[in-house]
């Protein structure tokens, strides 16, 4: 191979063409395939792996590699000749720039490989073979879409390609794997029918732990599954097929709703928690803690679910439950369980009853059982058996008892027939109004 020398350094120069070259691989260490990465002989490039116009190679090791350079460094139809001069049985692996095979060259074969698309690290290469005394195609020219060469031989591919965002799907996505990998909303735009052929397909795995992923069809006649879209919520994964008129799923797995997970949150030390993804998706929530002041659970949006929660917290403070943005705040007392459904805007209380009777919680001083959206601290609750009270804030962080009724209040009512003024012998007092069909007023004297 000739040579020159660069004048102001000393150094070999590599000229711009190289017509041959023989190169010997070794196993690392023998036995063991090894790579051998080349690079296009440059004048400014001071290397002795350049690849030539005609390569002999020789190897000690079966399937040790020789990688070509990138694809992206040279024009379309830039050629390379390779002769595998090795033993009987040690074939020589020819790569891409990226490890992808393009032809795997047994003992005495020669190849032609030939660059056909530059636009890319790896490029897209064809191969012929010299010798063989007939016309034969080979794996690496017959590869498209959904096939790769492996061992001198087409095999199936279904090339992964992670998305976190709105996608709009080309004919160039045939058998690709989509992984949606991001926690929010998106959609995923078939491509339109007019660009693709009957028999298309394509895979998708939502593995975001919450966000959903929705499959739309960019014709307006063509729909999935007779649906006008898919969803794929977290953990669910599908393949899609056509018939160039309309859409079809199938393999559809969806995660098993079976599966319970259950949160156990200690929330006593703080006044506001925001679930995450992992724990918004626990069915069975259950809260701890001896609570200073009342603390405030935040819930993900964009996610149905129905959460079976139970409150088992100390310090007489509710939780309230609530998505943010929704304006809707659910509060739970101490030691009440709720079924709460979540449509991914807002949180709804889900009441039980049964036959007909509503059966309410005690209920405490600041967390009454029975209280106002608006005002969460003023409603009704029960201090003792046989007793109801009304309840109403009197600071930002304590609330007063304002009136009590209980049983034994009765023993001595008797009903207020006119204005009689104050009897103080019976121990009641008696206005202008009936307080009768009111309010049974009673001063125990």
């Amino acid at each position: 191979m000739s040579s020159y020398t660069n004048i102001f350094g000393g150094t070999l120069v590599q000229p711009a063409y190289v017509s041959y070259r023989a190169i010997t691989l070794n196993g690392d260490p023998i036995g063991t395939p090894s790579t051998l990465v080349l690079n296009w002989p440059s004048s400014f490039l001071d290397t002795l792996d350049v690849t030539a116009a005609f390569l002999d190679v020789t190897s000690d090791t079966d399937n040790n590699i020789i990688q070509m350079p990138s694809a992206l460094q040279v024009s379309v139809g830039q050629p390379v000749i390779i002769r595998n001069l090795s033993d009987e049985g040690i074939n020589v692996v020819i790569q891409d720039t990226t490890g992808g095979e393009i032809q795997l060259i047994a003992p005495g074969e020669i190849w032609y490989l030939l660059i056909t698309d530059n636009t890319t690290d790896a490029g897209r290469w064809s191969s012929f073979q010299y010798g063989t005394g007939t016309s034969s195609a080979d794996a690496s020219s017959l590869a498209g879409l959904g096939l790769i060469n492996l061992l001198g031989k087409l095999n199936i591919e279904l090339e992964v390609e992670p998305i976190n965002s709105d996608y709009e799907s080309t004919n160039q996505d045939r058998s690709k794997f989509f992984i949606y990998t991001s926690s929010g909303i998106a959609n995923f735009t078939l491509p339109p029918i007019g660009t693709i052929q009957n028999g298309f397909f394509f895979a998708i795995h939502n593995v975001s732990s919450s966000g959903t992923l929705t499959l739309l069809p960019n014709d307006e006649d063509s729909q999935i599954d007779g649906l006008d879209e898919f969803v794929l919520n977290p953990g669910d994964s599908a393949i899609f097929n056509t018939d160039s008129f309309n859409w079809y799923s199938f393999c559809h797995n969806v995660v098993n709703q079976n599966i319970i997970n259950i949160l156990p949150l200690n929330i006593g030390s703080t006044s506001s928690v925001t679930l995450t993804p992992a724990q918004a998706n626990c069915q069975i929530q259950q809260f701890f803690g001896n609570l200073i002041f009342p603390v405030t659970i935040n819930y993900l949006p964009a996610i149905p679910f129905i959460y079976y929660i139970t409150n088992f917290t100390t310090g007489g403070f509710p939780v309230i439950l609530t998505i943010p943005g929704s304006g809707v705040f659910i509060n739970i007392s101490g030691n009440v369980s709720v079924i709460i459904y979540s449509d991914g805007t807002q949180l709804y209380n889900l009441p039980t009853t049964q036959n007909g009777a509503e059966a309410f919680a005690n209920g405490t001083l600041r967390a009454p059982s029975i209280r106002f959206v608006a005002d969460p601290y003023t409603g009704f609750y029960s201090p003792v058996a046989g007793s109801i009270a009304i309840t109403s804030p009197i600071s930002p962080s304590a609330s007063a008892e304002i009136l009590r009724i209980s049983g034994s209040d009765f023993n001595f009512y008797r009903p207020i027939t006119g204005s009689e003024g104050i009897d103080s012998g019976n121990g009641y007092t008696e206005s202008e109004i009936n307080l009768y069909s009111l309010i049974r007023a009673y001063t125990n004297a």
